[in-house]
């Protein structure tokens, strides 16, 4: 499980869970969700979008198998009739969730070693999955948004979690100084 920004990068990547688990399901036993809630990530603070008086949140996006919450936006569930509105809302959100799928894509083309299952023990493969990660962020184009240098540094810099079996880290992104 991975959240990504708008330029690709990993901010916050969990590895280590059974593939049988659920997307929300990892997102429950993940640190994200406990950081989220109790204000340990640096989200930026609402404000307005371009053309809007009204400030509104920054948000994560998920799939269905993700809680509604106020930080998370979940589309709206296909089994029951949508009306035109809930339809452009969930083609909108499935696009800003390509980003991330996106993002797992050049991820997987710049390092190849992840196309394939790796032959490794269990702790060798989550220690390469997230160097992989810090990696593709290194290698990922310098482009600076208004939002970045308002507020000096990327979200979520500097969380670190490890168990035994599982890996979790808020990944630091370029800075202006380096």
């Amino acid at each position: 499980m991975a959240l990504v920004d708008a330029n690709y990068r990993f901010t916050y990547v969990d590895v280590g869970s059974n593939g049988r688990v659920s997307d929300g399901g990892v997102f429950r036993q993940c640190t994200l969700q406990e950081s989220i809630e109790n204000e340990l990530i640096n989200f930026p603070g609402p404000k307005e979008l371009p053309g809007r008086d009204k400030k509104v949140p920054f948000v994560v996006v998920g799939d269905e198998a993700f809680p509604l919450k106020e930080y998370l936006m979940k589309p709206y569930p296909q089994r029951c009739g949508l009306d035109d509105s809930q339809r452009i809302f969930n083609y909108r959100l499935s696009r800003a969730r390509r980003i991330v799928e996106n993002a797992f894509g050049i991820l997987c083309n710049k390092f190849r070693v992840l196309r394939a299952p790796i032959l490794s023990s269990p702790d060798k493969v989550e220690k390469i999955v997230l160097c992989c990660c810090a990696l593709h962020n290194y290698l990922r184009p310098e482009i600076q948004t208004a939002n970045d240098a308002e507020n000096g540094q990327d979200i979520g810099t500097g969380l670190l979690k490890s168990s035994s079996r599982r890996k979790s880290q808020l990944l630091p992104g370029k800075t202006n100084s380096g």
